[in-house]
């Protein structure tokens, strides 16, 4: 194998003053066509291939010869892909979070909306439904601990509960 420095010369002296411009010119189909097979489109591979041919200008005093040029360049290439793969799903993953951080504002601001219309709504009922419906489900009361407040039997409760519900509905329908 020749040398980094036997490849470069020979290179550079067959295309002369225009040697990096010819190694450009050799290489860019090849870089293309492996930044097209990691890219979403076709503008996203341009723009990679621009970019390694760039990073090619920048290290090719990094080519050691150990291997053929073009498997070198592919190596750089594919690893430039790799970056932006990875870089794009970082992104993808931000904007995630921030759509879920949205999502759950806009919930919350619903959440508060529909309990603004339900305490509107339980505001309209008799003063005997609301103390009903407060000690069931903001004091947690069971049906037993209610039926013995209100000295009625549990399936009295729970009628009475399934009405008050059904009074909130219409109002809720009605609204």
């Amino acid at each position: 194998m020749t040398t980094n420095q036997e490849f470069l010369n020979a290179f550079f002296m067959k295309e002369g003053v225009h040697g990096m411009e010819g190694l450009i010119r050799k290489y860019q189909k090849y870089v293309f066509s492996i930044c097209l097979k990691y890219s979403n489109s076709y503008a996203d591979a341009e723009d990679s291939t621009q970019e390694v041919l760039l990073k090619l200008t920048q290290k090719l005093n990094a080519f050691t010869a150990t291997s053929k040029f073009s498997t070198w360049l592919y190596s750089i290439t594919r690893n430039y892909c790799f970056d932006q793969l990875k870089s794009k799903q970082r992104e993808s993953l931000k904007m995630h979070d921030y759509l879920l951080s949205k999502k759950d504002d806009i919930i919350v601001e619903e959440v508060e909306d529909m309990r603004h219309l339900y305490i509107g709504m339980i505001a309209k009922l008799t003063e005997e439904d609301q103390l009903l419906l407060k000690m069931k489900y903001i004091e947690a009361k069971s049906i037993i601990e209610l039926s013995q407040y209100y000295s009625v039997s549990e399936s009295c409760i729970k009628m009475r509960l399934s009405r008050v519900k059904e009074k909130v509905r219409q109002l809720l329908k009605a609204a």
